[in-house]
């Protein structure tokens, strides 16, 4: 506290500093003060900060919305080809060779008499 006596506000000379700020590193004043989570910052310092919060979520909105829709998008991509790829498996794994007793015809196959 003894170096603080020492200091001078920024923007009053004739009053004595009790605090420094921790983003600018001015000595202020009581009046020249505010605190903004959990600490003592100066005025323009506490404005500076609650625009950029603003700027930053309205920046943040936009983006949101459309990684919203492409991650939808990627998501119908995902589960057509899970099912395009379980359907070709399944064509694959088919029997080539004819069954006995079965004969194929143009139009589908049909037991025949052994």
């Amino acid at each position: 506290m003894p170096r603080l006596a020492l200091h001078r506000c920024f923007h009053h000379e004739d009053r004595e500093a009790v605090c420094r700020c921790p983003n600018c590193a001015r000595y202020f004043c009581r009046e020249c003060v505010a605190p903004h989570d959990g600490r003592l910052l100066c005025s323009p310092c506490v404005l500076n900060l609650a625009a950029a919060a603003s700027d930053t979520e309205a920046v943040r909105r936009v983006p949101r919305g459309i990684g919203q829709v492409f991650l939808a998008v990627l998501t119908l991509l995902m589960v057509w080809l899970i099912f395009f790829l379980a359907g070709w498996t399944l064509i694959q794994l088919r029997p080539t060779a004819p069954v006995a007793g079965l004969r194929a015809t143009p139009l589908g196959v049909e037991a025949r008499a052994v």
